[in-house]
């Protein structure tokens, strides 16, 4: 289970374009004062330009899948990012960056 520091980076993420682009950049200065597990600071390191891009494609169609309705114009709006979403967004991320 991802740790509340990581579900706050990843929404802060999902919903600041600028805090996103400090994440790939320069990821101890984005993350510096978050207390992190090794596992959750080495996804994020491993983070790649278009990770944010996948998760609209994984976010989708696990959507699709379930039949959840909500879709990720919402919650990358920023209008929807509640913990089980966000839990959802980090799973995607940790199987394939962690």
């Amino acid at each position: 289970m991802p740790t509340n520091a990581l579900q706050e980076i990843i929404s802060r993420a999902l919903t600041d374009a600028a805090y996103r682009q400090k994440l790939l950049d320069s990821l101890e200065d984005a993350i510096q004062g978050y207390e992190l597990e090794d596992n959750e600071r080495k996804m994020l390191s491993n983070l790649k330009a278009d990770a944010f891009d996948d998760l609209d494609v994984n976010l989708e169609d696990r959507q699709s899948k379930s039949g959840l309705s909500m879709g990720l114009g919402s919650l990358m709006g920023g209008r929807d990012v509640s913990s089980g979403n966000v839990s959802t967004l980090i799973n995607v991320l940790m199987n394939k960056y962690g």
